[in-house]
């Protein structure tokens, strides 16, 4: 539940904490392939690893847009809202 309420109201820090949270995990991942890459003569031998690390970073990178877009919808509700309530209170104040 409040996960909910969170992700409503603060789009931009819940995906950007997931994003944060697979873009480190797909760099350590990372680190593993390219020592890897380094030590067996410019030779990838762990392919699985080097497309989960890939995935990972690319996971995170659609959920910093994805917060982004969202962030962005939500500050033009509250626009929306805000504009709404002065209407009403300048209408019923006369």
């Amino acid at each position: 539940m409040i996960a909910t309420l969170c992700k409503e109201y603060r789009p931009m820090v819940v995906f950007g904490l997931l994003a944060a949270i697979f873009c480190a995990i797909g760099l350590v991942l990372g680190i593993f392939v390219i020592v890897d890459f380094a030590q067996h003569a410019n030779y990838v031998t762990k392919v699985p690893t080097a497309i989960l690390s890939v995935s990972f970073v690319f996971i995170g990178i659609l959920n910093l847009a994805t917060g982004m877009i969202l962030g962005s919808v939500v500050k033009s509700h509250r626009l929306q809202y805000e504009l709404e309530v002065n209407r009403i209170y300048d209408q019923y104040r006369k």
